[in-house]
């Protein structure tokens, strides 16, 4: 009976450490970027946005900048009115140190706020609009704007830069000012998931989830998207970068 017992036990633990590692496995999702040549992971709780539905939504700002991908979470039923992300890539080639730091003075500056050297750790944890952070470690810029909109509530952007060996890579995320203590740790999981190594072993076939478009009703939020000074100062921070790379 104690030996049908252990088994019995041993078994449990089997199935309970099996179970585990499935959830642990299937916890998230994996994009990758082929115009980039990276990867990261988001939560299995965020859909990728098809293309057709963030080309419209994006095009309600003014203009659509180009773009490589956009996801949201599933904690607002409207597309672009809960948390969500934009990634745009510029493949200019790896920066030197020195380049990195020409850039993240420009993105400091572009914004006006004062610069902060910050620990891996601290980054994104301690996010602030009061300054531009700046990991020498990640390689890696963060900054924060907060958008006044005509809504009940104002919203949250965090731009995270991420230098990697083909170039840069830019992170907009947004979510709701009352969600952001909530969201940033699940913006830094996303962000420092980024590899730009092994892209082979990451790539998976992921069927898009389709959106609503039915909702095609304005978002001031969407509308912010093409207003803040971030995706302007990106766009600065692109000629700058492909300027330094011509002087080398």
């Amino acid at each position: 009976m104690k030996s049908f017992q252990l088994k019995a036990a041993g078994l449990w633990i089997l199935t309970a450490t099996v179970l585990l590692c499935m959830a642990v496995t299937v916890s998230a999702e994996t994009f990758v970027s082929f115009n980039g040549n990276f990867s990261f992971s988001y939560p299995e709780t965020w859909i990728r946005i098809d293309y057709n539905t963030a080309d419209y939504y994006l095009s309600q700002a003014g203009g659509n900048p180009e773009y490589e991908a956009a996801f949201a979470a599933n904690d607002s039923t409207a597309i672009f009115q809960g948390s969500y992300l934009v990634l745009t890539v510029d493949t200019v080639g790896e920066l030197s140190t020195i380049q990195i730091d020409s850039v993240v003075d420009l993105l400091s500056s572009g914004l006006n706020l004062e610069l902060a050297e910050v620990t891996t750790d601290e980054f994104m944890t301690s996010a602030s609009d009061k300054f531009v952070q700046f990991s020498s470690e990640l390689k890696a810029a963060s900054a924060v704007s907060i958008l006044s909109e005509n809504s009940a509530e104002s919203r949250v952007n965090l731009l995270a830069v991420k230098f990697y060996k083909h170039g840069v890579a830019n992170f907009y995320f947004y979510c709701l000012e009352s969600k952001f203590d909530d969201m940033a740790p699940v913006f830094k999981q996303i962000f420092t998931s980024f590899s730009d190594e092994n892209i082979e072993d990451a790539l998976k076939v992921e069927p898009l989830k389709i959106a609503d478009v039915n909702n095609k009703t304005e978002s001031n939020a969407v509308r912010n998207w093409g207003l803040i000074g971030g995706v302007v100062v990106i766009l600065l921070i692109i000629i700058a970068t492909r300027r330094i790379r011509r002087k080398s």
